[in-house]
C-alpha cells in the first residue's frame, strides 16, 4: 500500500482514499474540518477526524443517512480524542458527515458512499418461525460464497455474548429475557445485518378467551370448537 507521502499532490486537504482495499490518509491543521469525497467498500475501516488549529476540544461528528438524522458518532461508531472510527462499513453507512463545535460552527459536509454486496449473513437455522418460549434456537453465521464453518462472534444488543469456532450458536430453552437484536461477525469478512428475535408463549385457548385477547398478541396458537357449549 503506498504511503501518504506518495500522494503529496493530494495532501493539501485531509482525505481518506479507498482503492482496492488500500487506505491512505494525510492531515493538515485547518480552521475547520475539511474532507473530500470518500468512497469505501464493504469491510473497510473508516476513521474521520475533527480538527481546528491543532485542537479538537468541543468538536463532535454527526451524520445524516437514509435511516437517521443528526446522529452523533457514539451512536454508530467509536469516538476517541478527535477521531470517530467504525469498521466493516455497510451501504447503510452511506450519507453526509460533518463536524460541529459546542459554540455552533459547522464544518463542510462530506459525502460517504459505500458500494458492495453483503458477504456475511446470520440465519435462524432452527426452529421454524415463530420462535416459542422453551425452544432451542440455533443461529448460523456464514459467508455467502464459502462453507458455513468459519469462526464467528455473536452479539446481542451490541454486546458480545459468545464466540463460536464453527459459526453456530445455540440458545437453549429460549425465554423472553433472550429477546433482542442479534448479529454475527466473521473476522476479516465483515458482520451481518442485525435481526430481532422475540420468543412467544404458546397459548391454547377456548373460543371465548381467545376472542378477548386475540388483539393483544402478535403470535398465538388458537384451538377453537364449533360447538355451542362456550360459556356453559
Amino acid at each position: 500500500c503506498p504511503s501518504a507521502d506518495q500522494h503529496a499532490p493530494f495532501c493539501w486537504l485531509p482525505f481518506l482514499l479507498f482503492r482496492d482495499g488500500c487506505c491512505a490518509s494525510c492531515w493538515v491543521s485547518m480552521k475547520e474540518f475539511t474532507l473530500h469525497l470518500i468512497r469505501g467498500k464493504f469491510g473497510d475501516f473508516v476513521s474521520l477526524r475533527c480538527e481546528e488549529d491543532d485542537s479538537s476540544a468541543g468538536w463532535t461528528l454527526r451524520r445524516n443517512t437514509n435511516r437517521e438524522t443528526r446522529t452523533e458518532c457514539n451512536e454508530w461508531g467509536r469516538w476517541s480524542g478527535s477521531s470517530c472510527s467504525f469498521s466493516y462499513i455497510l451501504t447503510q453507512d452511506s450519507g453526509v458527515y460533518w463536524c460541529e463545535s459546542r459554540e455552533g460552527p459547522i464544518s463542510n459536509m462530506v459525502n460517504l458512499t459505500v458500494t458492495g454486496k453483503l458477504s456475511v449473513w446470520m440465519i435462524l437455522q432452527s426452529p421454524v418461525l415463530p420462535v416459542m418460549e422453551g425452544d432451542d434456537v440455533t443461529l448460523l453465521c456464514k459467508r455467502k460464497t464459502t462453507p458455513s464453518n468459519l469462526p464467528a462472534a455473536f452479539y446481542k444488543d451490541g454486546s458480545l455474548i459468545r464466540k463460536q469456532p464453527t459459526g453456530h450458536m445455540t440458545i437453549q430453552h429460549v425465554s423472553r429475557s433472550d429477546e433482542g437484536l442479534y448479529k454475527c461477525d466473521i473476522s476479516g469478512h465483515g458482520e451481518s445485518p442485525s435481526s430481532w428475535i422475540t420468543p412467544y408463549m404458546l397459548l391454547i385457548l377456548n373460543v371465548c378467551t381467545g376472542l378477548q385477547i386475540a388483539q393483544l398478541l402478535p403470535v398465538f396458537t388458537f384451538v377453537a370448537s364449533t360447538s355451542d357449549t362456550c360459556g356453559k
